[in-house]
């Protein structure tokens, strides 16, 4: 443990002046985490009928809400497609 905290600022140090080699697979990871998630919430809603675009997206959602329309989309949606969903 003691080895770790002697090591610990050095490679601080290192990262602090090469962030480039860091920040970019970093950024990598965050973005194929987050197109990985729509992708599986995509599949796993794909046997609920709705919009296609509102299966791996909260866009529809932030549109709604910030519209105050949000009580007329969900009666729209469940007048287009019926209120069940299994």
């Amino acid at each position: 443990m003691t080895s770790l905290l002697k090591v610990l600022p050095s490679f601080i140090d290192r990262a602090r002046e090469n962030w480039s080699l860091y920040a970019l697979p970093l950024v990598a990871v965050l973005v194929g985490a987050i197109v990985l998630d729509s992708f599986r919430s995509c599949f796993r809603l794909r046997h609920i009928p709705g919009p296609w675009w509102a299966s791996f997206s909260k866009l529809w959602l932030i549109r709604a809400t910030a519209g105050g329309r949000m009580h007329l989309d969900y009666a729209g949606v469940a007048e287009k497609y019926g209120t069940r969903l299994f």
